[in-house]
């Protein structure tokens, strides 16, 4: 199939393009997990934790999240 034939049925709507599509190489770009250390002040680590003891997530998943949230 040409990229023309390709972009045709994609613009048509009718056909479904899974099929068509290699999953196995797919990313996301910019999410790629970085590591990064941070320093905290006690009483907001123990803020940290306890949303980790409420929410039962990892530490690092809450500070994730409320990164995520801030600036998404």
């Amino acid at each position: 199939m040409t990229a023309d034939e390709f972009d045709e049925m994609f613009d048509s709507g009718a056909v479904d393009m899974t099929p068509y599509l290699d999953f196995s190489q797919m990313r996301r770009p910019n999410q790629e997990l970085r590591k990064i250390e941070i320093d905290l002040p006690r009483w907001l680590l123990n803020s940290v934790d306890a949303e980790v003891k409420r929410s039962g997530m990892a530490r690092s998943a809450v500070v994730a999240s409320r990164l995520a949230t801030s600036f998404a």
